[in-house]
């Protein structure tokens, strides 16, 4: 149990223990992208919680125009709030990391950048646009620009968003890249776009830590396999040399297997994907997620080396006190994550992301700092019907 707790060494970070508090969207940036007061306070709190390493939410690259209530990771005037972000999380003993990303064909409207046009959940009206040489240029300068300006706010590292079947995630599957040049076909060929970023982030950032989000496998028929993932893992390792890998599988198209996958291997149901990546790429430390919330399964997958870190998402949102009760700082059981979906529902509704597990204060709180005009209340409907 104790290496939960101790503190330890993953890539170029020495953390004071060996919990990352993943990637979760919250929508709490403004209408234009600027980091808010309810952010700030949002990822102290995180950061207060104990973990070792916070990786802020999926920020905007600056190619394609990004929707409302992401935080722009672009332009000298968003600078500022991205520096006060980062301090925040750093003010309380934790290492900052922000996540950068491009949405490809989930942008939510007609045209969006991809491989190929497939569209997303198989709407018409959503076929993306397929990607020419420029596009693919000028991308790959975004995401090295996003990257070279979550360095100057003075974050520990950055991290790439190749995971849930965003850009990078959609060019290495078979299924949403049918591509007939040199970027489609093969497992290495249609990992040329990710190499191609990763070069120009390297180029632009030097030595400065880069994390990758990572999709193992996709959990759909035609999908990426996890064989082809552990192949394209290698070939990040080799041209990117990443801070760390975190593994994720599925997209948002594949929410029926999940939860089919979820059900049969219940808690710590992508441990088997980390532990695949782990072995094909032993030269990089692992970030391992899938619905880790009791003390046995993460302390046991740190033990039999399944993971060398223990990634928390929906799980710290429902209790950000869930290590401090874990290590006997704090009394009392941890508050679960029921997956009833509330967060993800407020998300998709355009409303700013909050847990029903939440106390009257803690919600009276966050009420507090939203900005004016937005709304926090439930969505109206059926619980539980949108899956992790």
């Amino acid at each position: 149990m104790q290496q939960l707790f101790a503190p330890c060494v993953l890539g170029p970070f020495s953390l004071r223990n060996p919990v990352v508090s993943l990637p979760f969207y919250t929508a709490y940036a403004d209408a234009d992208g600027r980091v808010t007061p309810q952010l700030i306070s949002h990822y102290r709190r995180i950061a207060a919680s104990g973990v070792g390493l916070v990786v802020a939410e999926a920020s905007a690259v600056r190619d394609p125009v990004p929707s409302p209530y992401t935080i722009h990771a672009f332009d000298e005037a968003n600078l500022p709030g991205l520096r006060a972000l980062a301090k925040a999380i750093q003010a309380e003993g934790a290492t900052a990391v922000l996540q950068i990303c491009h949405t490809g064909r989930y942008c939510g409207t007609p045209g969006g950048l991809a491989p190929s046009p497939v569209p997303a959940f198989g709407v018409p009206e959503l076929t993306p646009r397929a990607m020419d040489e420029a596009d693919m240029e000028r991308v790959a300068g975004a995401f090295a620009e996003s990257a070279d300006i979550v360095r100057r706010a003075g974050f520990n590292g950055v991290e790439l968003h190749g995971g849930t079947g965003y850009l990078l995630a959609s060019f290495t599957s078979p299924r949403t890249n049918l591509r007939l040049d040199e970027c489609g076909g093969t497992t290495e060929n249609r990992a040329r776009f990710i190499t191609r970023v990763c070069r120009a982030v390297r180029d632009k950032v030097g030595d400065y830590p880069v994390g990758y989000r990572f999709m193992a496998r996709e959990y759909i028929p035609g999908g990426l396999s996890l064989e082809e993932g552990a192949c394209v893992a290698a070939i990040i390792v080799r041209e990117l040399a990443p801070a760390y890998l975190s593994v994720t599988a599925g997209s948002h198209e594949c929410f029926a297997w999940l939860a089919e996958q979820k059900q049969k291997a219940g808690e710590g149901f992508m441990l088997a994907e980390a532990e695949t990546i782990r072995k094909a790429v032993p030269t990089v430390p692992v970030i391992a997620a899938g619905l880790l919330q009791s003390l046995e399964v993460c302390a046991n997958a740190l033990a039999t080396g399944q993971t060398d870190a223990i990634g928390l998402g929906r799980v710290l949102f429902a209790d950000f006190d869930w290590l401090n009760k874990a290590s006997g700082k704090k009394t009392g059981p941890a508050r679960a994550c029921v997956q009833c979906n509330t967060c993800i529902r407020q998300i998709r509704a355009g409303r700013p992301a909050f847990c029903s597990r939440w106390t009257k204060e803690e919600k009276q709180e966050y009420l507090r700092d939203v900005e004016p005009g937005r709304v926090i209340s439930p969505p109206k409907g059926d619980r539980g019907k949108i899956p992790q």
